[in-house]
């Protein structure tokens, strides 16, 4: 595994679209969560939290036991803990505080100073006006996994398939992303009920997925709903497990998350948010949603617990990275233009496939130059500030530069809705986990050595569509 360099470490992977496992609380709020054994909230639980304590927050996901309170008083707090214990001591599996979320960076910091450097591209117009700028000629990473856009002459998606997209939110109004935005979604965030994007992350997301203007997705018909676990202030674990449980009964057959969080296996609080997750991604996948999500962008080994807690300056813990790590999700990461492995990209066995995350070209390591042509062009909130980086190279409003597994993720998710699509247009059975993978593991192109990587392939995919077995579910 080719080693990140320091600078390069510095800058980007650790300001990536990785989430900490916790960011600093809001002074004077105390959240715990309560999972309960069988995915069973006992039936009075609610009703006497309420009467003992009137000043405290319940909040219940049942389908998969969870009891999530807060309070801005730590006596309170320490009181209903102390409740749950004593009444229901044989019937909570885990217990612990709430795991809060930061808001996902937006681009690596080296693109805040970007005019102290040389911008190279192999496009001969890279900087042309803006009123001549051809957006698609600069979407390698959409080309490269659909032979230059022959897969949607297959299959380009359609709105009863559907990609629940859980993160910042979406411009719900961008000319590229709207005609795909099948209703305005779900917001988890409290005091913030509209799922119009805060940071842009979602957006982006949204559009390596479905865009459809001067910018397109993999799958340019597919249909998008937003579920907000990110707002001003950051979000929550129990946002995310909420949502996943939301997306799977609302009915949405692939669900999305760029997002990520290491925890602790020792750590009783950590413990928590993984059962949470593990418990929503199997809720998911019975509801028949498959979770796709990013692998992270630290250069971590995210398949040994005890090897990841070491890389990361733990050496006597067990980590892991979620949801990246559970059973059941469809863990993907960045690969470069040129079909290796984007040096900033987590990896190991738990990894699954990889597809264009994007990088700074080969002379950004020796020379510090960076080449925009090799990262990810994709949708940006119009009624945002544009980034420097769309600044110097004259982008229009609604779009962006960037680069990491957060736009690897999505191209996955938009070709597994694509297969399920195409198997439901020729009159086959709803596709399964295990069949998507088998399709993904089968049509996708190994990367150069010496990591060999499996990259996706959208248009080999859906031509094997037809050769797979179609069992029942």
């Amino acid at each position: 595994m080719k080693k990140i360099s320091c600078f390069v470490f510095a800058c980007i992977s650790l300001l990536f679209f990785t989430i900490p496992t916790y960011a600093a609380e809001k002074q004077s709020e105390y959240k715990e969560v309560a999972m309960f054994k069988n995915n069973q909230v006992p039936e009075k639980v609610e009703e006497q939290l309420r009467e003992k304590f009137p000043e405290v927050n319940v909040v219940l996901i049942k389908e998969i036991g969870l009891l999530k309170y807060n309070t801005n008083s730590q006596e309170i707090s320490n009181r209903v803990h102390d409740f749950l214990n004593n009444s229901y001591r044989d019937l909570i599996d885990e217990q612990g505080k709430e795991s809060n979320l930061s808001i996902p960076s937006i681009t690596p910091s080296v693109t805040s100073n970007i005019a102290n450097y040389n911008i190279v591209s192999n496009k001969k117009d890279r900087l042309i006006s803006q009123s001549q700028i051809n957006l698609n000629q600069w979407q390698g990473h959409i080309n490269s996994v659909t032979n230059n856009r022959k897969s949607y002459e297959i299959q380009k998606g359609n709105h009863s398939i559907s990609v629940a997209i859980i993160d910042s939110g979406i411009d719900l109004n961008h000319p590229d992303l709207k005609e795909n935005i099948l209703n305005n979604g779900k917001s988890f965030v409290p005091n913030e009920p509209s799922t119009m994007d805060v940071s842009g992350h979602g957006t982006m997301v949204a559009g390596v997925i479905a865009a459809n203007g001067r910018t397109k997705g993999v799958g340019p018909n597919i249909g998008i709903v937003p579920y907000k676990v990110i707002g001003k202030d950051g979000g929550e674990a129990t946002w995310v497990s909420k949502a996943i449980v939301e997306a799977a009964n609302d009915g949405h057959e692939v669900i999305n998350i760029s997002l990520g969080v290491y925890q602790s296996l020792k750590d009783e609080n950590n413990k928590v948010t993984i059962k949470s997750y593990k418990r929503a991604i199997d809720y998911a996948l019975k509801k028949k949603s498959i979770v796709v999500a990013s692998a992270g962008n630290d250069s971590f080994d995210i398949n040994n617990p005890r090897k990841l807690a070491q890389q990361r300056g733990f050496n006597n813990d067990a980590q892991v990275r979620v949801p990246s790590s559970l059973p059941h999700v469809i863990t993907v990461g960045a690969s470069t233009m040129d079909k290796k492995i984007a040096n900033y990209s987590n990896y190991g066995k738990k990894v699954k496939v990889f597809s264009p995350g994007g990088d700074l070209g080969p002379l950004w390591e020796t020379d510090e130059i960076p080449d925009i042509s090799q990262m990810v062009l994709t949708t940006y909130p119009t009624y945002l500030d544009k980034t420097p980086l769309a600044n110097i190279t004259n982008l229009p409003e609604g779009y962006n530069w960037d680069m990491g597994s957060s736009f690897s993720s999505p191209a996955v998710s938009a070709l597994v809705a694509l297969l399920i699509s195409e198997k439901s247009e020729k009159g086959y059975e709803n596709i399964s986990f295990s069949q998507v993978e088998k399709i993904i593991n089968k049509s996708s192109e190994k990367g150069l050595p010496p990591d060999n990587i499996k990259i996706i392939n959208v248009y080999d995919a859906l031509k094997l569509v037809t050769l797979v077995k179609h069992s029942k579910n």
